[in-house]
């Protein structure tokens, strides 16, 4: 099994505003972002469909991330791998960042069992 989390780092050079399934439309300011998330099975094959929906503008929705990486305002920055983690942990984690803030309450949480308001968090405007 080669199971765990990920966090995925994004900017967006503009603005944008996007329809995200249930969320509806949602406005997203530029700047830095992350989203965690996670693969029970294919750390790296779940990694590698995020980066194949930025790189190829996929209109497929699955996951509320999908509605951003599609947008031609996205960049990919960086994926990180944690084996063996829970995305819980580390939006947490990264939710106590300074700076940080959550831009859509529960943008890529709606599975969440543990609360989190949010797996999609704003870094900061550059």
């Amino acid at each position: 099994m080669n199971g765990g989390a990920y966090l995925i780092h994004l900017c967006l050079a503009d603005a944008i505003e996007i329809p995200v399934g249930r969320l509806g439309v949602v406005a997203l300011p530029p700047g830095r972002y992350v989203y965690a998330g996670s693969a029970r099975h294919g750390l790296e094959t779940r990694i590698g469909r995020h980066h194949r929906q930025w790189s190829e503008r996929r209109s497929v929705r699955r996951w509320h991330i999908d509605a951003v990486l599609a947008h031609p305002a996205c960049r990919w920055r960086l994926a990180q791998r944690f084996p063996g983690g829970h995305e819980c942990a580390l939006a947490q984690a990264v939710a106590r960042l300074p700076g940080a803030s959550i831009p859509v309450p529960g943008f890529g949480a709606s599975d969440c069992r543990y609360g989190c308001p949010a797996h999609f968090l704003r870094l900061s405007a550059g």
